[in-house]
């Protein structure tokens, strides 16, 4: 995850993340770069259900279904349900949620297959920090009447969360850090400007040459 991990340096001309629900963050990891090294989601992958068979003692060959938000855990959610599918006969099978709506309108529609009602559902997502996309997809699956498992798999856990609603946090790295409302942001207030950090044009200007 070389050059994935981002901090803020107190120059007020650099911008800083503007995170999901509007919090503000002087950190943040870009969980896209490491997620275009095939090899890297491979070994994640691997890692991850190895982490929820012998330490969660989770059935695996019970899971009929991987979903993560699009579109950063699409890539892993097709790795595990491999993973998943690779020592037993049956597939798991692999869907995503799409983001609609924004502010207190936001939710998740569950595309690319209709999850059939009693499906075990394994959530996961590429890097956590609020919980609040968790959450929503986990509604989304549940509206359709699937099963969702008291575990969420994801690379990383960035804040200072152990569980999302009751369901288990299996991560491969925490990087605890603070979020803050732009009220009590200390970068607001020496005028670095948010910004959303994912796209290649705003993670361009996070990492940017700035005067001091």
């Amino acid at each position: 995850m070389q050059g994935a991990f981002w901090s803020h340096d107190e120059n007020p001309a650099r911008p800083h993340p503007l995170l999901t629900d509007e919090f503000h963050s002087y950190r943040y990891t870009n969980s896209d770069l490491a997620l275009e090294d095939p090899v890297f989601v491979k070994w994640a992958c691997e890692t991850l259900v190895a982490n929820l068979h012998n330490s969660c003692r989770v059935e695996t060959w019970k899971i009929d279904r991987v979903v993560g938000p699009a579109m950063g855990a699409i890539p892993l959610a097709i790795g595990l349900a491999a993973e998943i599918s690779r020592p037993r006969a049956s597939p798991c099978k692999w869907s995503y949620g799409l983001k609609m709506g924004e502010g207190s309108e936001r939710k998740f529609s569950l595309a690319r297959a209709r999850i059939l009602p009693g499906e075990q559902v394994l959530l996961c997502e590429d890097a956590l920090t609020t919980g609040s996309s968790t959450r929503l997809l986990a509604k989304a699956v549940e509206e359709t009447g699937g099963i969702v498992l008291p575990y969420v798999a994801t690379i990383i856990s960035q804040a200072n969360l152990t569980r999302i609603d009751g369901r288990k946090i299996v991560c491969l790295l925490h990087r605890e850090f603070l979020i803050s409302s732009a009220r009590e942001c200390h970068l607001c207030a020496i005028g670095s400007k948010p910004i959303r950090p994912k796209g290649i044009d705003n993670w361009t200007l996070l990492n940017a040459n700035y005067p001091a």
